[in-house]
C-alpha cells in the first residue's frame, strides 16, 4: 500500500528541459483544489499560448508546451492559482523558458 502525501504549498518548477526544442514541461503543484490559468508570454508580453484554464484537484500537476508554431526566442509562464474555498491567489510570474531550433540561438537568462 502506498501513501500519497498531497502537496503542502503552491509551487511552480523551472521547465525542463531548458532550453528546448520544440516541447518542454511544465511541473507545478497545488495544495487544495484550486482554478488554475497557466499562460506563456513572449519577450513583449504578448500572450502565445494559454497551457491551463480549469479548476484542478489538489495535486501534482505537469503540462507540455509545444512551441512548434513560434519563433526561436526567450518565453515566460504565469502561474495562476485560486483555491476554490477561501484563500489567497498564488501568482508566479517569473519563470524563463528558452527555445532553440539551432545552435546559433542563445540566451542571457536561465539557460546557459
Amino acid at each position: 500500500l502506498v501513501a500519497y502525501a498531497a502537496p503542502e504549498v503552491f509551487k511552480s518548477e523551472q521547465n525542463y528541459p531548458n532550453p528546448f526544442n520544440p516541447t518542454t514541461t511544465i511541473k507545478y503543484q497545488l495544495p487544495v483544489d484550486s482554478r488554475v490559468r497557466l499562460n506563456v508570454f513572449d519577450v513583449l508580453g504578448r500572450e502565445v499560448a494559454i497551457l491551463v484554464d480549469e479548476v484542478q484537484e489538489a495535486g501534482f500537476k505537469s503540462v507540455e508546451f509545444s512551441a512548434s508554431n513560434v519563433a526561436s526566442g526567450m518565453y515566460f509562464y504565469r502561474l495562476l492559482a485560486q483555491p476554490v474555498a477561501e484563500g489567497s491567489t498564488f501568482v508566479d510570474e517569473l519563470c524563463c523558458m528558452c527555445q532553440r531550433r539551432s545552435r546559433r540561438f542563445s540566451c542571457s537568462c536561465c539557460c546557459r
